[in-house]
């Protein structure tokens, strides 16, 4: 690897990126990549990095992945705290099973309120596992409102370990402390955006997730009354279920019929599900749940 380097009357730093092909074999795997160029720049607080190869070849006993095309581009406020936007696109892909073109994943970080938000969002233009197809995938997968100081805290335990049941007793309490605090001050997630195209129809959904803030510290995490949750999932048109499969979904009440296709939809709040009509309580089965994530936030 090597490059070309300069710094600015301002203090701005600025180096081109030059890799040559990698290549590595052994008796297990291959690996083939293509020459990687790009140019970084930075100061104490940003950073910009665009870097692009045209091919990545993996290969070993149980898979094959050929990438074409790639290009990254970084573009960080603050280099530190890694806010700002993460850009991987992808001409093309195949695998074994599978292929797809044009790929774009970017993942936004931003801080408010000293909380953070992550938002992950990817498109791809036309997508096939076997006989399945997609075309327009658009989705995105949001977390947002995680406490800052509870997420650092969590980032430099997990830096220095290689595996989370390898702690010390004192990582053990400074991460369990830490994973109480995020979950006291509440925060959400889901799935704020899917669509697709089908072959004969369409997809669409959205789901969130919201972890309530809790009314008294100390007080021991309950899934019925912190959680609540909602979401649904629609199939307009035939979408690539044939009669069979879709009497089987309504049957199973997994869906219901609507003038555009199949509807599927669901609350939780109160640790009772209301699903498709129908309504489960779920107390019971809760309290397994419920013991995982305090032996998790209790040290």
């Amino acid at each position: 690897a090597h490059g070309k380097g300069s710094i600015g009357y301002d203090g701005q730093r600025q180096s081109s990126v030059e890799l040559s092909e990698l290549l590595f074999k052994d008796a297990q795997a291959a690996l083939k990549l293509a020459p990687l160029t790009g140019v970084a720049t930075w100061d104490n607080e940003t950073l910009r990095l665009k870097l692009q190869s045209d091919q990545l070849n993996v290969r070993s006993e149980n898979m094959v992945t050929d990438l074409r095309g790639m290009k990254l581009d970084v573009n960080l406020s603050n280099r530190a705290l890694g806010i700002g936007t993460y850009d991987f696109t992808i001409d093309k892909g195949s695998s074994e099973f599978s292929t797809f073109e044009g790929m774009k994943l970017t993942k936004t970080a931003s801080l408010e309120n000293d909380r953070f938000n992550f938002v992950i969002a990817q498109k791809i233009k036309q997508y096939s596992f076997e006989k399945f197809k997609l075309r327009d995938v658009d989705q995105e997968l949001a977390f947002r409102g995680l406490d800052k100081d509870s997420l650092m805290s969590i980032s430099a335990v997990l830096r220095d370990v290689k595996a989370v049941n390898q702690l010390t007793a004192d990582e053990r309490l400074k991460l369990s402390t830490a994973l109480r605090n995020l979950f006291d001050k509440g925060f959400s997630l889901g799935l704020p955006k899917l669509s697709a195209k089908l072959e004969g129809g369409t997809l669409t959904g959205i789901m969130n997730i919201d972890v309530l803030q809790a009314e008294a510290t100390k007080s021991a995490f309950s899934s019925a009354q912190r959680i609540r949750a909602a979401g649904q999932l629609s199939l307009n048109g035939r979408g690539g279920l044939d009669p069979a499969q879709q009497a089987t979904a309504l049957m199973l009440g997994l869906a219901v019929k609507t003038p555009e296709g199949l509807t599927s939809k669901f609350e939780f709040s109160n640790g009772v599900i209301k699903a498709n009509g129908r309504t489960f309580d779920v107390n019971e089965n809760l309290k397994f749940i419920d013991s995982m994530i305090n032996a998790a936030l209790n040290p």
